[in-house]
């Protein structure tokens, strides 16, 4: 009895029934607290593209109506500042990015001793290769195996891979430079210009062109796969399978590019080392030799304006106090994972230097660090 004088049920079934109550009520919080743990597995969240920059789609390419006016003059421009955020317009791998090969030791310096010293401790730029081309040898090497962001160094394969598979036609500028990021340096190509090969080559090389880049790379592609009506987007993004196997067969393993124009991304990487081989191979079309050793270049495009073109290779410019007399071409680049860099060759009583520097953390230090490089290459090859 209850003390209000009822009797309360507390028959075993009774009791029975409210523990099986409570153990299926249990039960079915912890079922459902599991499935929702097991979608949320199974979901992962949206992937964007691996780095600082965004995947370009091709419904982000503008129309074709707002186009840059050429301007007459265009001088050195920085290409994509050292310090500025990265927003890099780029496009993704289309296969696993090859794994660098395992790094090995560089050939011993040729240098003396004392004079590696020196350098070690007067060049400021992370990774350095100094070749001696007419002797086929590294005279300095510091970090040239170690990863790096090639930044536009990349245009001279861009330019290789396009002069190879040139077809001797003009290139007409299309939408396709809409593809370029608006970070990127640009030789402000108009829509609708026509330029002969040397021509685009020097809009690329000279001012360090992405617009240029682009419209090479995207009308190589359609040029060599016309029944496919590729759209601009998959056309740079074939052009790149196309830089990859050429550089697997130059024997270039450690580099992989995913742009024609250099943008910071996570798998557009290289070394020193292989970007010598880059370089050598870039070197070996008379077109890209000719135009990487241009200080300047004037003219006149089929249905444009006359345009003036300053290489961004200060070496090349008697008016800067970094003018380098013996120097003979080179490419700039600089990104913000790239820092400032310079690839360049000088020659001098018949013996041909290539430098290159990157990581500079001051964009002049990439011109004085090369001219010191070669001297000290040059005195110890002719002593």
């Amino acid at each position: 009895m209850s003390k209000h004088g009822k009797q309360t049920d507390r028959s075993p079934l009774t009791t029975l029934r409210w523990i099986l109550t409570a153990l299926l009520a249990v039960l079915l919080v912890v079922g459902v607290a599991v499935m929702i743990r097991q979608v949320t597995k199974e979901v992962p969240p949206s992937e964007t593209e691996a780095g600082t920059g965004t995947v370009a789609t091709e419904a982000s390419v503008p129309a074709a109506t707002e186009t840059a006016a050429e301007p007459e003059t265009v001088a050195p421009t920085q290409e994509t500042a050292a310090t500025a955020p990265v927003t890099a317009v780029t496009l993704p791998p289309t296969a696993p990015p090859t794994q660098p090969a395992s790094p090995t030791q560089p050939p011993a310096s040729s240098l003396s001793g004392e004079v590696t010293a020196s350098l070690n401790s007067s060049i400021t730029a992370s990774n350095v290769l100094l070749y001696d081309v007419t002797h086929d040898r590294v005279l300095f090497a510091r970090g040239a195996e170690e990863q790096i962001h090639p930044a536009s160094l990349t245009k001279l394969m861009t330019a290789a891979v396009a002069v190879k598979y040139a077809t001797g036609e003009d290139y007409t500028v299309g939408r396709e430079v809409y593809l370029k990021d608006p970070q990127a340096s640009s030789a402000y190509l108009s829509v609708g210009t026509v330029l002969t090969l040397e021509q685009m080559l020097q809009a690329m090389l000279l001012p360090s062109g992405a617009d240029a880049a682009y419209c090479l790379a995207v009308t190589t592609i359609k040029r060599m796969y016309p029944e496919e009506n590729l759209s601009d987007f998959k056309a740079a993004e074939r052009f790149c399978d196309l830089m990859n196997e050429e550089l697997k067969a130059i024997g270039a393993d450690a580099t992989f590019f995913v742009n024609p124009d250099g943008m910071d991304h996570t798998y557009h990487l290289s070394t020193a080392s292989d970007m010598q081989k880059v370089f050598s191979f870039a070197l070996s079309f008379p077109q890209v030799r000719e135009a990487v050793g241009m200080a300047t270049s004037t003219f006149t495009p089929e249905k444009g304006k006359q345009v003036t073109y300053v290489n961004t290779n200060r070496l090349l410019n008697r008016n800067t106090p970094y003018y380098y007399q013996y120097c003979t071409g080179g490419k700039t680049g600089s990104t913000g994972r790239a820092g400032y860099c310079l690839g360049s060759v000088a020659e001098k009583d018949g013996v041909t230097l290539m430098a290159l520097v990157f990581g500079c953390k001051e964009e002049n230090l990439r011109f004085t660090e090369s001219a010191a490089l070669f001297n000290a290459g040059f005195a110890a090859v002719q002593s």
